[in-house]
């Protein structure tokens, strides 16, 4: 259960981190 909880949690800050670097990609590649 601890190492589920674990996974689960690094999967969610994954995810973050992806969608922030995915949206700056985005806004730096099309500025309008």
């Amino acid at each position: 259960l601890g190492v589920l909880a674990t996974m689960d949690e690094a999967d969610e800050a994954l995810r973050r981190s992806f969608d922030r670097i995915f949206g700056a990609a985005v806004e730096a590649v099309a500025p309008f």
